[in-house]
């Protein structure tokens, strides 16, 4: 779980760190710094959305699918 949480971690850092590179004009101008940083935070935010979401139970053995609503 730690493990999860520093990935998802230095995904949001690379990110924020490909947005000033390409701010200040390092290797890539500002618009490929942007899509840069938006694809590095989006593949964070789902990271940590996957790790977080799971039911507890999955790991001790009772897994039950959620139902959405009661038919």
């Amino acid at each position: 779980m730690r493990f999860w949480n520093a990935f998802s971690v230095m995904l949001y850092g690379l990110g924020a760190l490909s947005f000033i590179t390409g701010l200040l004009g390092g290797p890539w101008n500002w618009k490929m710094g942007i899509v840069v940083a938006v694809g590095l935070w989006v593949i964070g935010v789902t990271v940590r959305v996957y790790t977080f979401s799971r039911d507890e139970d999955e790991e001790f053995g009772n897994y039950e699918p959620r139902r959405l609503y009661e038919r």
